[in-house]
């Protein structure tokens, strides 16, 4: 693998200090493909598909509003859809900031665009920050941050 750099994390607490993670610039295909699921269950416009990839503990920090429980996370993902009902969200430039085989950490430009309510074309983008952990040896997303230009 190129351009990869060891982090050790400073002796805090015991178990802290005994970890490694890695930091990556560039990503392999393989890697991405929970992101790339992550994405598609967002255009299914069905939130029984994203629930599937999201911890039971998953908190989304969105430009307008903070979500730390699964069901204010449901709410505003169904809000955005009924206003742009035809909405496609697109992840570019994704890059893997740490990985290992316990945690991945992503960073992304985001793009949306749709049709709002009225018949107007609607349009944005931003850049997001998605943070995976495997538990129970599935890839869950634990925390999302999406900031809008």
């Amino acid at each position: 693998m190129k351009n990869i750099e060891k982090i050790i994390f400073p002796d805090i607490h015991t178990e802290v200090s005994q970890c490694c993670f890695y930091l990556k610039e560039e990503n392999a295909q393989k890697d991405e493909d929970i992101l790339n699921e992550y994405i598609s269950s967002i255009n299914s416009h069905d939130f029984e598909n994203v629930r599937k990839i999201l911890s039971p503990n998953a908190e989304f920090i969105f430009s307008d509003k903070k979500c730390s429980k699964i069901e204010d996370i449901e709410e505003y993902f169904i809000k955005a859809w009924e206003e742009l009902s035809d909405e496609v969200y697109e992840a570019k430039n994704s890059k893997i900031l740490i990985e290992n085989e316990y945690l991945k950490i992503f960073t992304y430009n985001f793009y949306y665009y749709g049709t709002n309510t009225v018949g107007e074309a609607i349009s944005g983008n931003g850049e997001a920050t998605n943070i995976f952990s495997k538990i129970n040896n599935e890839w869950k997303l634990i925390h999302e941050h999406l900031s809008c230009y």
